[in-house]
């Protein structure tokens, strides 16, 4: 169910990003940037990431560690400025 729910997420990314091609979509105030699925054993084992439908601007954000969403088994990542004293290289999306 879980792997379906992911499934449908990477395949709306896929059909936004074809339909925006052209045009750079930033993301917005807290909308995912992207997402990294855990195992249910060790929540810092990491089995693979998600990118979100947007990207953060590379000239002032970065995708970092937000939160987690534990019904999906993920840490949801979204963007934030560059000049934040809380960002650490350990916790974000390149």
């Amino acid at each position: 169910m879980l792997k379906i729910y992911l499934l449908k997420i990477v395949l709306f990314a896929l059909i936004i990003s074809i339909v925006t091609n052209a045009e750079t979509n930033f993301c917005e105030e807290r909308e995912p940037c992207g997402w990294a699925k855990y195992t249910t054993d060790d929540q810092e084992f990491i089995e693979y990431t998600i990118k979100g439908t947007c990207i953060c601007n590379p000239e002032k954000q970065k995708c970092v560690l937000n939160h987690q969403d534990f019904s999906t088994e993920t840490h949801v990542y979204v963007c934030q400025d560059l000049n934040k004293e809380s960002l650490d290289d350990d916790y974000w999306i390149k």
